[in-house]
Order: structure tokens, then C-alpha cells, then sequence
């Protein structure tokens, strides 16, 4: 475990600044007006080193940007920030040393017996328990995600199914769509005219792009990197780009005549 929590720990490192560079780059296609899609490409790039272990390199790629750190060695195709030596010596260590057994009368053939003797730490050491703490955190949040899935799986149960693959349901206040093989558009009743044509567009749109996939993948790097703040965030602004991206592809459709009412 302690050589997988060393790899993740490598990779969250590795994609944290990656991320750095990414949301320089958002802002720059921000300020060009750039679209949408584009904006969500450069995720790619971020969420790649969160679940990839094995870095893909290139002249053109975005890691040729990242700092590295005095000290990072290069292993194989993967940068590591914190080797398995470095980690190994922060760790308590139990000595073994030989103990030659003296026998207080000589005799004429002796034979030397060697003991192992067990010299406990005089302290132990925090870092020992990191990957027992991260492998705990990764239980419970997948959990904790499983669980969500569930409750919501449970409330659009009872959904009435409208069309193809539209339901509705009293249970739920804003549409959504769930299900990444069969995926379903779940909206509120009362929603009727174009406020329904549109929302119907929109979660169509999240359909045809995958986007349901992109937060799976998502979701995944959050519950194995939990401990990286900055993962939270990549979640978050993947999120609201993804919604973006299918505004504009909506409006594209409608027409800008029909932006307004968008």
C-alpha cells in the first residue's frame, strides 16, 4: 500500500500543476472568446495525470510547463516528486544487530550463537499511518458517493416516463440527466412551453457530448486524490464549463434570434 499511496501522492503533485497552467490557459481562451469545447479540452490534460500513472511525453505537451522541484528524479516515464527511498527513511525502523552469546566457561570446541534482538523506536513516526488514513478516506468517500447515487436512484424511482428517455418527477427540483449506458433526462413537473423545449435541449445536449462520462472519470480522480484541495476546484470549474459548452451548443442550434429567451 505504501508504494500506491507514494504513486498517487506522485501523480496529485504532478496534476496540481499541471492545473496551474490550465486555468492560465482557461483564462487566455476566456479573454479570446474561445469556445466552449476548447475550454473543456484542456481538462484532459489535468485529469490525465490525476488517473494515469504513466506519463505520455511529448514536445507539445502542457507537463514541459510544470515546475519540477530540486530533487524530483525522473522513473521510468512518471516524475517523482517523493521517491520510496525518501519515504522509507521518514519511517520508524526496527534494528536488528547479532548478540554473540558468551559462555562464562571456555570449553574446548564452542560454537557461536547469534540472536536477533528487536530495538523498538523511540518514537513513531506520523508518516507511517498516511496510506492507512489516505486508503481510509478513498473507502469512505466512495462510499459516500455510492450512497448519494443511491438516494437519488430511490427518488426518481417512481418517475413517469414521458418520452423516449424523459421522465418526470415530483421528487426532484431541477433536471438532470443519470445513467451512463442508458442515459435519462429527469425534469420537475410543471415545466411546460420553451422553459421545458430548452431544459430538454440542454440535458440532450450533456448526452451527445459524453459529459456524463467526463464526470464519472471526475469523479473517480476525487474520491483517489481527496486529500488535494485543488482537486475539489478541478471538479468544480470542469463542472461549470461542461454546462457552458452546452449553452452555446444549444444557442447554436436555436439561433442567436433566440438567445435572449435562452
Amino acid at each position: 500500500m505504501d508504494r500506491l499511496f507514494i504513486t498517487v501522492l506522485n501523480m496529485s503533485i504532478t496534476a496540481s500543476c499541471v492545473l496551474l497552467v490550465v486555468l492560465v490557459l482557461r483564462l487566455i481562451l476566456q479573454q479570446m472568446k474561445a469556445p466552449k469545447w476548447m475550454v473543456c479540452l484542456l481538462w484532459i490534460a489535468v485529469f490525465f495525470r490525476l488517473l494515469c500513472p504513466v506519463a505520455l511525453t511529448s514536445e507539445y505537451s502542457l507537463l514541459q510547463y510544470v515546475p519540477q522541484r530540486d530533487g524530483a528524479v525522473q522513473s521510468g516515464t512518471q516524475m517523482e516528486y517523493i521517491t520510496p527511498d525518501v519515504y522509507v527513511q521518514q519511517l520508524p525502523v526496527t534494528k536488528q544487530t547479532d548478540v554473540v552469546a558468551e559462555s562464562a566457561i571456555v570449553q574446548p570446541v564452542q560454537e557461536k550463537e547469534s540472536a536477533i534482538v528487536s530495538v523498538e523506536p523511540q518514537s513513531s513516526n506520523p508518516a507511517a499511518l498516511l496510506p492507512v488514513v489516505w486508503f481510509i478516506g478513498v473507502l469512505l468517500f466512495a462510499a459516500y458517493s455510492g450512497w448519494r447515487w443511491y438516494g437519488l436512484r430511490q427518488r426518481v424511482a417512481t418517475a413517469t416516463r414521458v418520452a423516449e428517455n424523459i421522465y418526470e418527477s415530483d421528487r426532484v427540483a431541477s433536471p438532470f440527466v443519470m445513467g451512463l449506458l442508458r442515459p435519462k433526462i429527469y425534469l420537475p413537473l410543471g415545466l411546460a412551453g420553451e422553459t421545458r423545449e430548452y431544459i430538454v435541449l440542454h440535458e440532450q445536449s450533456h448526452i451527445r457530448r459524453g459529459d456524463l462520462w467526463w464526470k464519472a472519470i471526475a469523479q473517480i480522480a476525487l474520491v483517489l486524490h481527496w486529500f488535494n484541495p485543488l482537486v475539489y476546484g478541478a471538479y468544480y470549474l470542469l463542472g461549470q464549463d461542461l454546462e457552458q459548452a452546452c449553452d452555446e451548443k444549444v444557442v447554436a442550434r436555436l439561433g442567436s434570434a433566440c438567445k435572449a429567451d435562452y
